[in-house]
């Protein structure tokens, strides 16, 4: 099944031409029936819907890649599909948004530079338009920022950017989702200025429970903690970055950091 995604994707005139074939096939058997051919126009609407199906399987292919991202704190599956899919995808807002994907990998494996500089080549006319893919860019936008560059001005201009696509949401989870992105963004903004304490209501404010965010968590509260000069609740929060970071590069910074204590 999943070959056949990948040649769907890489081809997109496939299904086009496939359901062209199906129309004309039941127009003749309409014919034969006695019945008129333009019965077969029924098929039209697939064969329109197919000219799209290409964008469909290209995120199809990367959802087992976001999960394993999310759940097992992996970046390198979304990493690989991505790259598999740029060499050949040629949609611009797919190419877009594939960018976005795998630029959120690159951060997460501690390559904001790189991933800085393929976001500075995506044109805003080929985001899709819509709030989640607008907050992911303004998101990665500003994280590869801090992590890149330490401009905290200009990571802060991404952050204000994204913050109003929440409410532009009607799906109350999507929503919850964007407004826990926010959140750890806005902490990381006030860590990066060494207002630990005005970070801690915001990272307890992140409802967001999927393993990925409660490994951020514990990594912002680590450096809450240091702050403050809480060493015991840092070394219980680099712990649990530790045992379940798995291969994101904070673990590296968790690790570093619980040498130091």
């Amino acid at each position: 099944m999943r070959s056949f995604q990948r040649f769907v994707s890489r081809h997109r005139w496939v299904m086009p031409v496939f359901f062209t074939a199906a129309a004309i096939v039941y127009a003749y058997i309409f014919a034969d029936l006695g019945l008129s051919p333009w019965w077969a126009m029924v098929l039209l609407p697939f064969i329109m819907i197919s000219f799209f199906m290409g964008s469909s399987v290209s995120s199809a292919l990367q959802l087992p890649a976001i999960k394993a991202l999310d759940e097992a704190c992996d970046p390198y599956p979304l990493l690989d599909e991505t790259t598999v899919q740029l060499t050949y995808v040629k949609n611009k807002q797919d190419r877009a948004t594939l960018t976005l994907n795998h630029t959120a990998a690159l951060i997460e494996l501690g390559q904001a530079g790189k991933a800085r500089a393929l976001l500075a080549t995506v044109c805003h006319a080929d985001l899709p338009p819509l709030p989640t893919a607008w907050l992911a860019y303004n998101v990665n936008m500003a994280m590869a920022e801090l992590q890149a560059t330490g401009d905290f001005a200009r990571a802060q201009v991404f952050y204000e950017q994204g913050c109003p696509l929440p409410e532009r949401v009607k799906n109350p989870k999507q929503q919850a989702i964007m407004t826990d992105s926010l959140r750890l963004l806005y902490a990381e903004l006030l860590l990066a200025q060494g207002e630990a304490g005005a970070a801690l209501p915001v990272v307890n404010a992140i409802a967001d429970t999927g393993p990925r965010m409660q490994v951020s968590k514990a990594w912002a509260y680590a450096r809450i903690a240091l702050a403050t000069g809480d060493t015991e609740t840092a070394r219980q929060n680099l712990a649990y970055v530790l045992a379940h970071g798995n291969r994101l590069y904070v673990v590296q910074h968790a690790r570093a950091l619980m040498e130091t204590l």
